[in-house]
């Protein structure tokens, strides 16, 4: 019981650490450690978030079922859109869309509007970044994970720079995960 209450100390602390540097866009597009990979900009995410948009027709390419840990699981409308926008914007990394799938099923926010968090309430977002680790960077470059463009720029910086040592707790579902 301790540990919990410690944890939603920590968590709260680091949310009000935060204050009013969640609410501000980043004024610099992020940039990769690896100097050959491309600038990701908010704008782009925006941009193809809003191409996706709740109500607009989706591609047949989008897929309808996924296939996960051996599940074949219905997507929604949310999911497929989310599928759509994270394919369009990885269409380089296609492994970063396995990613979300697995991390959190790709819902970003629940169908009631709630934010999509991880059993112990430390990870958040598609990508579910793992708050207190990431502190410090979020902070740097004023970024909101419980905001989607701002956890998709995170998980791509995190991405370009370390690879998928991130998320190697799910390895096994993103390496055999299937749309259909």
């Amino acid at each position: 019981m301790f540990r919990v209450v410690l944890i939603v100390v920590c968590v709260l602390g680091l949310l009000w650490a935060f204050g009013s540097k969640l609410q501000k866009m980043p004024t610099q597009p992020i940039t990769s450690y690896r100097g050959d990979a491309p600038t990701v900009t908010m704008s782009k995410i925006h941009g193809i978030k809003k191409e996706f948009s709740r109500g607009a027709k989706l591609p047949e390419w989008v897929p309808t079922h996924m296939i996960k840990n051996g599940k074949r699981m219905t997507l929604s409308e949310e999911q497929r859109q989310m599928y759509a926008i994270l394919r369009a914007f990885f269409k380089n990394d296609p492994v970063m869309v396995h990613v979300a799938a697995c991390e959190s099923s790709l819902w970003h926010a629940l169908p009631d509007g709630r934010l999509q968090v991880g059993p112990d309430g430390l990870d958040v977002g598609a990508f579910m970044v793992r708050v207190p680790v990431h502190a410090h960077e979020l902070l740097k470059y004023d970024l909101d994970p419980t905001r989607f463009e701002h956890n998709v720029a995170f998980a791509t910086m995190l991405y370009r720079r370390d690879g998928l040592r991130h998320w190697k707790s799910s390895r096994t579902c993103w390496e055999t995960i299937a749309f259909t």
